[in-house]
């Protein structure tokens, strides 16, 4: 968590700072866990990630592939499904697109 964008001294935008303010990293896990969020992944967005970093792809050489490890680390931290994972077939990455789809 101590990166530019963790939950541990990691750079904060305005909102991030109110929603950490008086509450640990801990409490702020629990809290996003307990949202209803669903993410969308189109699975043909398979081009490889743009800025081609480290840090990038350590997430995943496509964003199809860094969206399924997410929901599955999120499943393997929190020891239970969290969220949901909706997968949309025959779409790139054009988010008009997959929300077109739903």
């Amino acid at each position: 968590n101590q990166y530019p964008y963790g939950l541990e001294g990691g750079f904060f935008l305005s909102y991030v700072a109110s929603a950490m303010k008086n509450r640990t990293s801990h409490e702020i896990a629990e809290r996003y866990a307990s949202r209803e969020v669903i993410y969308l992944s189109s699975l043909l967005d398979l081009w490889p990630k743009k800025p081609q970093r480290c840090q990038s792809y350590a997430q995943g050489k496509t964003n199809v592939e860094a969206s399924a490890n997410y929901f599955a680390h999120l499943e393997q931290y929190f020891g239970k499904k969290v969220h949901n994972l909706l997968t949309i077939e025959g779409v790139e990455h054009d988010h008009a697109l997959v929300f077109q789809s739903l």
